[in-house]
């Protein structure tokens, strides 16, 4: 919190909203319950890491993303609980 205790509202987007292709960094991990945590630490999906999106199942299937070297599947709920700031990649033109 800010010296007035004022607390500044994360920023980005849910890593589900991503698509094939994209880059995020990711910002925050909403609360959730320890498990989650754990789960999401051991597969280092924690804030600052930068994730690809590599794949979308279809009918709400898992995410798939990059991690350095590795592939790793989440489901949509939780996805939805990471927020990421989209990275523009030097290679991208879009602007």
């Amino acid at each position: 919190p800010a010296d007035d205790g004022s607390v500044a509202l994360a920023s980005g987007r849910p890593l589900n909203a991503l698509g094939v292709g994209a880059v995020g960094r990711i910002q925050l991990i909403l609360p959730t319950d320890a498990d989650v945590f754990a789960y999401l630490w051991a597969r280092r999906i924690v804030p600052r890491q930068t994730v690809a999106v590599t794949a979308i199942a279809p009918m709400q299937g898992p995410i798939t993303l990059r991690i350095d070297d590795s592939e790793v599947a989440l489901g949509q709920a939780m996805a939805a609980l990471i927020l990421v700031e989209p990275v523009l990649l030097e290679t991208d033109q879009r602007l």
